[in-house]
């Protein structure tokens, strides 16, 4: 501080009007330097002062001049030089010089635009006053620039203030770095640093008996070991320390919560184990009454195998930390035992929902996505709202793709607040006997196995609900139950059906909860199927909408039973879409639910299958041929449609022939089945194109033919007869024909196409001496004449 005046002193001496001599800047000054009120600082001075000479038209030379010959010689400065960034901010003065001239330019050129819009007598008064601001405001600031010209001479004197300044600064950093140093000694290196105590008593032994007796028990502890207690003693002790323990527990049983299963006392400690949350170890280290029960040991037995691997789930420190706060509350509780519990059952319940949480997180990003959903997490009331079997909604609330999640079920854990010794309690929504429940006393916590129990119970009380709407929409259809493990619901559509490929099996996703339905016949992308499930799964679905999915569903099954029967018959299944315009525009009339057949010999013609749910029939099918000639499409009528498709074919193949007609109560164990009469219809159609076909060729030449259906015991029952032949037989026969009582052609169509030419006469003179004819013809018949003799010859 003396030396810090001084300075001070010396500095305002040297500085003081008294010696020193008029004020005038050196030539070759080295900054000019202006204080921050002004805003305005130079550096180099001899530049600036030429740069101003011409704008102030002041003789700054002859100032120089003048007084550079009363300027005394420099004395001393003894206050350290400022650096030169710790001085005030300053400016060159001839870039203050230049900013004054560019912008005394800028408003004339600016003045010089403005007046030559202005040409009025208003106007020129206004050019006249713009001229008078404009001057002023120029006069003023080159005013300002010769007031700073002449205020450098006197600013050398504002440099020793700027020195003053920074060695204040730089002593106030010596005072706090000190002070810092001497806090960081106090704190660090002076706490080692002190006396040790007296030894007052080997003091007194030396003066008075001159010997020193006495040496520190340190030295006995470091180098004389205790002696060991022996296998009698530690016998004795452990004893009696688990007669104390139980003579301690016994006096606290009233209080011991009863989730504590097990108490073990061995070896002076005693052991507290609740399954499935922790077990503490506990012991007393002293016999009097005010001795505090101290812990030795927690552990943890919450357990997740599922994302954890079996590892402990609490961190060593996280169980140091507990074990101290436990000890000092079981120091302070009236029943230690008591509260030990709750403070470890409370973290253990705590525990086991986060890691139900953190398994639930896991399902619902990963296999069960978009299926379950976290309504609720709620870690200051311990619960935990898990929604399953998810519908995705879209409200006109939201935003464009977003959608809503709305669970069908939910499944609460929580815990109950009323009885404080439980654990983890589940609540379902809606309730439902047998669903499931978490076993927390096992420790080892599962929520996916949870979810699958409550999803079995689930599906089975979706099944059932669906067996009773089933049954109520068709009451008498048989709805079976099948299956233990995966339950699912078989139906028999048809009266017929004996095999399970074509029973509708309707079972229940346990992921999503969505209703399947599958026919084992039909494919897993069939729409009526689908249809049919997302129906059930609907919660409106009524009991005319489920009776209308079942009629499609028959119909869609005999569709499927004709189309596997038609691999060995002489047709092809055609797609709609495959078909000219105009036959689309004729079949548009017709049944939705049909089949187009295109015959492989004819294919201008088309068998059209439609079939129409009936409640007797259960389907009703009708055959209708269509005829496709160049751009032109008809129906063609078959007649006697019900002889073409209904035949009893045990009957007929008893007698070895074929016989139209229907019986008169048809059953289906008497009847053939559907895919049979389908083929015999197809057979048939096909028999009378290949006649229509052959008709036309022989009326073409001429020949008169008529298609007729022969007696009952002719194979395929129909005949072209010749009628005419005139037209082709030049000479006259009428007594040949005379004799001809039948001409007629039959198709054969067993192995391969063959016409069989059949010639019935009567009155014939040949020698009857090889048999013909039929078996019965041969053995006589009371209709046809004894004289009459047929000739068959085959022609392909």
């Amino acid at each position: 501080m003396i030396k810090l005046s001084s300075q001070l002193r010396a500095a305002l001496a040297a500085d003081s009007p008294a010696n020193a001599g008029p004020a005038s800047p050196t030539p070759s000054g080295s900054a000019l330097s202006l204080d921050e009120s002004s805003g305005i600082s130079d550096r180099e001075v001899a530049s600036s002062q030429e740069q101003t000479l011409p704008a102030s038209e002041i003789d700054v030379r002859s100032i120089h001049s003048s007084d550079s010959e009363d300027v005394p010689e420099p004395i001393h400065n003894p206050l350290p030089e400022v650096p030169p960034n710790c001085g005030p901010p300053t400016v060159p003065l001839n870039v203050l010089i230049d900013f004054a001239v560019q912008h005394t330019y800028h408003e004339i050129t600016v003045l010089a635009e403005l007046m030559q819009r202005k040409t009025s007598d208003q106007g020129e008064q206004e050019r006249k006053m713009s001229l008078v601001q404009f001057a002023h405001a120029t006069r003023s600031q080159f005013l300002k620039m010769v007031a700073l010209v002449k205020w450098i001479r006197v600013s050398k004197r504002m440099d020793v203030c700027y020195s003053i300044d920074y060695l204040l600064d730089l002593q106030s950093q010596y005072f706090i770095d000190t002070a810092d140093r001497l806090v960081a000694m106090t704190r660090g290196d002076l706490e080692l640093a002190r006396l040790p105590e007296y030894h007052i008593a080997p003091a007194i032994d030396v003066l008075v008996l001159g010997t020193y007796n006495r040496m520190p028990s340190k030295i006995k502890e470091a180098f004389i070991p205790p002696p060991k207690i022996t296998p009698r003693e530690q016998k004795l002790v452990t004893a009696r320390l688990n007669q104390l323990i139980e003579n301690r527990l016994s006096r606290l049983s009233s209080g011991i919560p009863p989730n504590i299963r097990e108490i073990h006392i061995n070896n002076g400690i005693a052991t507290l184990l609740v399954p499935g949350e922790f077990e503490i170890k506990i012991t007393l280290l002293g016999e009097t009454e005010v001795v505090k029960w101290t812990l030795l040991n927690i552990k943890i037995l919450v357990e997740d195998y599922e994302l954890g691997m079996g590892l402990p789930l609490v961190h060593p420190l996280q169980l140091n930390s507990m074990h101290g706060v436990l000890q000092s509350r079981m120091n302070v509780a009236a029943n230690p035992i008591k509260e030990a519990f709750f403070f470890l059952h409370s973290f253990c319940v705590s525990l086991q929902l986060d890691v139900l949480f953190c398994q639930t997180s896991r399902l619902a990003a990963g296999r069960l996505r978009e299926n379950i959903t976290i309504e609720k997490y709620d870690i200051k009331e311990r619960l935990l709202v898990v929604g399953y079997w998810v519908k995705r909604s879209k409200s006109k609330k939201l935003t464009v793709g977003q959608v809503k999640y709305d669970a069908q079920y939910r499944v609460q854990i929580y815990e109950d607040k009323d009885d404080k010794l439980s654990g983890l309690k589940v609540r379902h929504f809606p309730h439902a006997p047998q669903l499931g429940t978490i076993d927390c006393s096992a420790g080892m916590l599962s929520m996916d196995r949870l979810l699958s129990q409550t999803y079995s119970v689930r599906c089975k009380e979706r099944l059932l609900r669906l067996r009773r709407i089933l049954e109520a929409a068709e009451p008498m259809l048989e709805v079976k139950m099948k299956g233990l493990a995966v339950p699912s619901l078989a139906l028999s559509l048809l009266p017929d059906t004996t095999a399970n490929e074509e029973m509708l099996s309707i079972c229940v996703n346990s992921f999503c909860g969505k209703v399947i339905c599958n026919i084992n016949v039909l494919s897993p992308e069939n729409e009526d199927v689908l249809a049919f499930g997302r129906a059930l799964y609907s919660s409106q679905c009524s009991h005319q909408t489920i009776r209308m999915y079942l009629q499609k569903l028959r119909v869609t099954l005999v569709i499927e039973r004709y189309r596997r029967s038609l691999k060995a018959l002489p047709v092809r299944e055609v797609r709609e879409t495959e078909l000219l315009p105009f036959v689309k525009s004729v079949l548009s009339e017709k049944p939705e639910q049909r089949m187009v057949l295109q015959y492989l010999r004819s294919e201008n013609y088309y068998l059209l299958v439609t079939f129409v749910p009936d409640e007797t029939e259960v389907v009703s099918i009708k055959l209708q041929l269509l005829e496709v000639f160049d751009e032109r499409a008809q129906f063609i009528q078959l007649d006697n449609q019900d002889e073409v498709k209904v035949t009893a074919v045990r009957e007929a193949v008893e007698q070895g022939t074929m016989r139209f007609g229907r019986p008169n109560k048809p059953t289906l164990q008497k009847e053939c089945s559907r895919e049979q009469q389908l083929a015999f219809a197809i057979a048939t159609v096909e028999d009378r194109i290949t006649y229509m076909y052959l008709a036309t060729e022989l009326q073409k030449k001429g020949i008169g033919v008529d298609l007729r259906k022969d007696d009952t015991h002719v194979p395929g029952g129909l005949a072209l007869h010749i009628t005419d032949v005139t037209g082709v037989v030049p000479f006259d026969a009428a007594e040949f024909f005379k004799c001809c009582v039948r001409n007629c052609l039959r198709l054969d169509n067993r192995n391969r196409y063959t016409f069989q030419f059949e010639m019935c006469f009567e009155n014939i003179p040949l020698v009857r001496d090889v048999p013909h004819g039929l078996a019965h013809r041969r053995d006589g018949d009371k209709n046809e004449d004894t004289n009459k003799v047929s000739f068959t010859r085959e022609c392909a």
